[in-house]
């Protein structure tokens, strides 16, 4: 289910590491359950909040890498071990664990981010930090996407190469 919110909302976290997600969200989660997985974007750390449904689709995923492979150990164990799987409390708050707080360089003020499926929550200033990052490719970006035609198969393919990456950052 996606959300019905646009953009970035920053919040605030308090002592207890507990925010409250924007009402249009709650329906992601309405089994009053979220997974807090680890995930990095240009070294920078953040979680995305996702339902258990996607999580459980997301560890088919990872069960499926080669056991003995010591990158797929590793991947597994940065992936699943800083992830975490929380009960919202019955003022639909999250509660970011501390290991994940630290993960994060999390303190009071954080942002969560709407990406369709998923919620995206970063610190404050590392959020900052990848929107500066951001603006001095964007131009290439949007260019990329502008030019992009579905039915051309090269595109497709890269398409599918960059869906890759993304996956394996997720």
């Amino acid at each position: 289910m996606e959300n019905n919110w646009l953009g970035q909302i920053q919040i605030k976290v308090d002592e207890k590491g507990r925010f409250s997600l924007p009402s249009s969200s709650i329906d992601m989660f309405a089994d009053g359950q979220v997974v807090l997985a680890a995930s990095v974007y240009q070294k920078k750390p953040f979680v995305e909040l996702i339902s258990v449904h996607d999580w459980d689709k997301r560890l088919e995923v990872l069960n499926r890498l080669p056991e003995k492979d010591a990158r797929a150990k590793a991947f597994k164990r940065f992936v699943i071990g800083g992830s975490s799987k929380l009960t919202l409390d019955k003022q639909n708050r999250v509660t970011i664990p501390g290991f994940q707080r630290n993960y994060l360089k999390l303190k009071k003020e954080a942002v969560i981010v709407n990406i369709d499926n998923r919620i995206e929550l970063w610190s404050q200033n590392l959020w900052s930090e990848i929107q500066e990052n951001f603006m001095e490719s964007f131009e290439d970006l949007s260019d990329w996407v502008n030019d992009f035609d579905p039915s051309d198969e090269q595109r497709e393919q890269e398409k599918e190469e960059v869906s890759d990456e993304l996956k394996s950052v997720a």
